[in-house]
């Protein structure tokens, strides 16, 4: 599924306006000035493009727009990827120099084959007749193969994310204790924080190759009822920010306390621990989310889920917004 980047190039003066980690960002500009540039990338984060794929084999391509907003022509330079992992980010441009009228646009399209497991991170640099530099960050995750041992650990995939989150470890098995490991906190209930829907996005998942589905639910009655908010398809059980199959991101709990979960191997995985009766207790670790700068989102959570006895907690990695920890006594349900 390509995720789309747009770069447009206006008359004005440049400053970036920030938005939360996993949301679009653009920068915005004044009225006054020569030609500048305002970027707006539709992926994660700001101002950057994230990939995954197992090493030796080209991800998917991401595609990007440099768009013309002024009232002139504008002269597009040079494209370049530079940085220490450059090689592993391959460009495909248009013959350049290249001129681009107004209200017109240029695209190109970045893909990544990593050669080695591990984060890589390099930088698309844009050249024009504007005179604010632009770049585009390029995030990407290599892998050594599918599933089991195959698998990056959660830390790899959080720091390719741009989530300054300390897991509990760097390697691949985190343990399945309930006691908090690294950054975490025990959160197993939530309520929404301010006005609006909450957001649960899948931003990982690697986990076994079936249809996830995913969601809240409420408590109150015999059983937790289960709502469900997204699926994820069983062909994206093994890559970073994998495409809803079905439903969507957002809901709306209104004033109700809820939790988080997810069913993966037959079985449902709770935040509330004393729900799951798996192989696994503490199904769920909840950390709060930090951006790529190490500033704590406000409201936001970032989500690792289990499914089985080896603690890995990236089978399904989400990231749940506009939330506070809720107050209610966590309830004696499932004994």
């Amino acid at each position: 599924m390509y995720k789309y980047a747009t770069l447009a190039f206006m008359w004005r003066a440049l400053f970036t306006a920030l938005l939360p980690t996993l949301a679009a960002c653009t920068s915005d500009v004044s009225t006054e000035g020569p030609v500048s540039a305002e970027v707006s990338i539709s992926a994660p984060g700001q101002n950057e493009l994230i990939f995954s794929s197992v090493k030796s084999a080209s991800s998917e391509a991401r595609h990007i727009a440099f768009r013309n907003s002024g009232q002139g022509p504008l002269e597009l330079r040079t494209l370049a990827v530079t940085g220490l992992d450059a090689a592993a980010f391959k460009l495909s441009v248009p013959a350049l120099p290249l001129v681009i009228g107004a209200g017109e646009a240029a695209r190109a399209s970045v893909t990544f084959l990593p050669t080695a497991a591990g984060t890589h991170a390099a930088s698309l640099q844009v050249g024009s007749s504007a005179p604010a530099a632009v770049s585009v960050g390029l995030y990407g995750l290599g892998s050594e193969g599918e599933q089991g041992e195959n698998e990056p650990p959660l830390q790899a995939v959080v720091d390719t994310l741009g989530d300054t989150v300390d897991v509990g470890g760097d390697t691949l098995e985190l343990g399945s204790s309930e006691d908090t490991i690294g950054d975490e906190v025990l959160v197993p209930l939530f309520e929404k924080a301010v006005a609006g829907p909450v957001t649960l996005k899948v931003v990982a998942r690697y986990g076994p190759e079936e249809v996830f589905p995913y969601g809240f639910y409420t408590l109150g009655g015999a059983e937790p009822a289960l709502n469900e908010v997204g699926r994820i398809a069983a062909e994206y059980a093994q890559e970073l920010l994998p495409p809803v199959a079905a439903g969507g991101v957002t809901f709306d709990p209104g004033t109700v306390v809820f939790g988080v979960y997810g069913q993966a191997s037959g079985e449902t995985q709770s935040s509330l621990d004393n729900l799951n009766s798996g192989d696994i207790t503490h199904a769920l670790r909840v950390y709060p989310l930090k951006n790529r700068r190490g500033n704590l989102v406000a409201d936001s959570y970032l989500i690792g889920l289990e499914e089985a006895r080896n603690g890995d907690y990236q089978d399904a990695l989400f990231v749940l917004s506009n939330v506070k920890p809720s107050r209610v006594a966590v309830p004696d349900v499932g004994d």
